[in-house]
């Protein structure tokens, strides 16, 4: 069985939200690579201050394309994706890749509404003035309702900021938008 295991962030996060995963299975003996998507490898603090223009015009089959040829280069792992990174894996799986999937509250596919508190989380960026075509930072306060709100409030910020925070920077008007090549 693979000892090794892909983990694929969300939109408004980076590998660093990974950070607790990956010491729990580093300490049980699996290798653990959490690789960014594209033009997001990079400090949480240079994203938000500096966000790669190229980052608003990708889509989710570049994505998957770009997680697709790193996995290609391992043996068979085992692929973790959150939110639209569960939904990456899903994909990933559906290529014949990978040993095993999991997909923690993966993103809906293509043509399945979203759930209300998603379309709540998200309305400020996606009410947004060219939402679609631009990188776009959605408040704190719609990230802690939508996402963090289950942490008690002392651990919620640390979440979304700092060097071992979730980045919150991301075209995500634009990846829900685009059109899938899978």
């Amino acid at each position: 069985m693979t000892k090794t295991i892909v983990l694929i962030h969300g939109a408004w996060v980076n590998p660093e939200s990974w950070s607790g995963f990956i010491e729990r299975y580093e300490t049980r003996g699996y290798r653990c690579i959490a690789p960014a998507w594209p033009y997001d490898d990079r400090p949480v603090g240079e994203l938000r201050a500096t966000p790669d223009p190229r980052l608003a015009a990708i889509g989710i089959g570049e994505i998957v394309d770009h997680y697709d040829r790193i996995v290609r280069g391992l043996d068979r792992p085992i692929l973790i994706g959150h939110s639209f990174g569960g939904l990456f894996v899903q994909m990933l799986l559906d290529r014949g890749l990978g040993a095993a999937g999991v997909s923690i509250d993966p993103a809906p596919p293509k043509g399945i509404l979203p759930g209300p508190n998603a379309v709540r989380a998200s309305l400020p960026v996606l009410m947004g003035w060219q939402s679609w075509s631009r990188i776009r930072t959605t408040p704190f306060e719609s990230f802690q309702w939508g996402w963090v709100h289950t942490l008690d409030r002392a651990a919620q910020r640390p979440r979304t900021t700092g060097t071992s925070s979730r980045r919150r920077d991301a075209s995500f008007c634009r990846r829900c938008s685009r059109r899938s090549r899978t």
